[in-house]
């Protein structure tokens, strides 16, 4: 149990960051319901003051939530009671959360997991804003590993090295926008290209997601190990449902961002 000091340390950290809440219990859940919410400040009784920026039903009067920050290297994961709510002057609700439990889960950029999910991507031009992929995808392919620094991706598409790129995923979680630079030709087999993508950008719901995503990642990893060996399973692309039968080898490059 952390004591006071410590909870107060990470409060003071995460002060006017963008975050999301969620209800109490569900917080393992591919698809929790959650809003997103901007975190102001400790008020005089040390009580977190949380805007919430979306209708949420489940943020009410006493009710348990669950504030999570995202960064790129750490969680911020902050449980408590709603101990006041009070509107902004837009009518959303600023909740005065009474903390009760405080972490901080650190993880390794570069700890990548295979995955198979599809996605569709746009090429970005520098100093303009990114597109909208789905409305303007100039490309698609499958999402074969990720990370919280980045994923590889095959497509049929070529693309040129440094590019930047904004790529529609489809998480277990939702539809999830990642923006960065492709940084690595990892292979070319037939009419399939796979690029190395180092991840520069990530709105607060998309890096909630991939947080949550590399964490059922994990344990499910942690699981499989602990198991005893003649009970556990072959490793599997988390995504793929059964195991893809591809038409040709493999090589795989471990480092590419």
């Amino acid at each position: 149990m952390e004591s006071v000091v410590q909870i107060k340390a990470i409060l003071e950290r995460i002060q006017f960051r963008k975050g999301a809440v969620l209800p109490q219990g569900i917080e393992d859940e591919m698809e929790p319901p959650e809003a997103l919410a901007q975190v102001m400040r400790l008020d005089p009784h040390e009580r977190l003051l949380v805007r919430v920026d979306e209708e949420a039903p489940f943020v009410r009067l006493n009710a348990g939530v669950v504030l999570e920050v995202p960064t790129a290297e750490a969680l911020y994961r902050i449980a408590g009671t709603a101990d006041a709510i009070t509107p902004a002057s837009d009518g959303m609700p600023i909740v005065a959360l009474a903390v009760e439990h405080a972490e901080v889960i650190q993880r390794r950029k570069d700890t990548r997991y295979e995955v198979d999910f599809p996605c569709r991507f746009a090429l970005v031009d520098a100093g303009e804003r990114p597109t909208d992929v789905l409305l303007h995808p100039e490309g698609s392919g499958r999402v074969t590993d990720i990370s919280l620094g980045g994923i590889a991706f095959e497509t049929e598409s070529t693309l040129p090295l440094g590019a930047m790129i904004k790529i529609d995923v489809r998480l277990p979680g939702g539809r999830t926008d990642l923006t960065g630079q492709v940084v690595k030709a990892l292979r070319e087999e037939f009419t399939v290209r796979e690029y190395g993508v180092r991840i520069d950008a990530a709105d607060t719901v998309s890096m909630n997601r991939l947080h949550r995503l590399v964490a059922r990642l994990e344990k499910e990893e942690r699981r499989r190990k602990e198991m005893p060996a003649a009970l556990r399973p072959p490793a599997d692309r988390f995504g793929s449902g059964l195991r893809r039968v591809r038409g040709m080898s493999r090589r795989r490059v471990r480092r590419f961002y």
